[in-house]
């Protein structure tokens, strides 16, 4: 299970996000036709070779081998040469792609005698790199890039604002800003501060995006809204 989670998240959060724009694979072909910049290319595993100690696929991986498997293996089969236009040409060009990668690491799983340690499968270490360098175009293009950074330190400001605000809402009786259902939640739980704590993060767990948002603002008096809107229930 571990090995399907890791193949299918590696593999169409490469697809999605290139369809996205966010992540170049055209700009990562090691070949292709006329005079090609290979300063995207050498970036991103530049980037990964400056954190494969902390990877634990790539932590005895050379620079060179790095860049063999990048070039002679995770895109053999990739055959677009530009950004994903939507085409009927780039929508089977690019599955064929991703089905290749499904097909090669589901193939590359085999079950074995069972070990000293009670294994009984042994996938292929080659195929476990190409995961692992699979996984870290996420992280470069998308996890750790500035936009989503600035949009991360955003939320969490957002989610410490109405925490606190419902944490201090908790001490009133009767209040009026958590919904009944958290009310009575919290006359269960007594006055212990964990449990109180939880009742607090279980409604922010239970809001969506722009819930929290819309709840920041409200709060704030960014937005006034209605009386009769009912922000969460």
């Amino acid at each position: 299970m571990d090995w399907a989670d890791d193949l299918t998240y590696a593999i169409h959060d490469a697809e999605d996000f290139y369809r996205a724009g966010l992540i170049p694979l055209h700009l990562l072909l090691p070949f292709g036709p006329g005079p090609r910049s290979f300063a995207e290319r050498d970036r991103f595993l530049s980037y990964v070779g400056s954190k494969r100690d902390k990877i634990e696929d790539l932590k005895d991986t050379s620079d060179a081998e790095l860049d063999e498997i990048f070039a002679e293996l995770l895109f053999t089969h990739f055959k677009l040469s530009g950004p994903y236009e939507g085409t009927r040409d780039d929508r089977v060009r690019l599955r064929i792609f991703t089905s290749m990668l499904v097909g090669r690491y589901i193939n590359g799983l085999t079950l074995v005698e069972p070990d000293v340690n009670g294994g009984t499968i042994y996938i292929d270490e080659h195929f476990r790199k190409q995961i692992a360098l699979l996984k870290q175009l996420t992280w470069y293009y998308v996890i750790e890039a500035p936009g989503l950074a600035t949009q991360q330190h955003a939320n969490r400001q957002i989610i410490r604002y109405i925490f606190n605000a419902f944490l201090q809402e908790t001490r009133k009786s009767p209040s009026r800003l958590l919904p009944p259902y958290y009310r009575e939640r919290l006359q269960k739980a007594g006055k212990t501060l964990s449990a109180v704590r939880r009742v607090v993060i279980d409604l922010i767990a239970g809001m969506t995006e722009s819930q929290a948002l819309m709840t920041y603002q409200r709060l704030n008096g960014i937005v006034h809204g209605s009386a009769l809107d009912k922000l969460i229930v």
